[in-house]
């Protein structure tokens, strides 16, 4: 991607709280679509629909003693994985040919500290792709 290309790029991240009904998600697909003007590609980061992430965390508290690890970390994927899927249904269905992606899916590499990683490397290929 070239100088010029990368300042066409648009990237916006959207809280728990503005996904946190379908109702939410239509309005940031709408919203996004508005911004596609400003830019040639967007990126767009969402997080756990509303209180997802307390209430896996309160499931978590229910099932184990000590939640932690790895598994937390899966367990928490998860509300954003229903999030941007959603997200992406919604653009899908006003013609936008939106993909969904985990942070693992966009090349996100972490240092494997589980609960408190932190990104050790970046591999773009697949969102240029996208």
């Amino acid at each position: 991607m070239s100088r010029f290309e990368r300042s066409k790029l648009l990237v916006q991240k959207y809280g728990g709280s503005s996904v946190a009904t379908p109702d939410h998600i239509r309005n940031v697909a709408e919203r996004i679509i508005a911004c596609q003007q400003e830019a040639r590609h967007m990126v767009v980061a969402v997080s756990a629909m509303g209180k997802t992430t307390d209430q896996l965390i309160g499931m978590a508290g229910q099932v184990s003693s000590r939640p932690a690890g790895r598994e937390m970390d899966q367990l928490l994927a998860c509300g954003e994985t229903i999030a941007v899927s959603l997200l992406s249904l919604a653009l899908q269905d006003r013609g936008v040919p939106a993909v969904s992606l985990t942070a693992s899916q966009c090349g996100i590499r972490t240092d494997g500290s589980f609960n408190k990683a932190r990104i050790a490397n970046v591999e773009t290929g697949r969102l240029v792709h996208e």
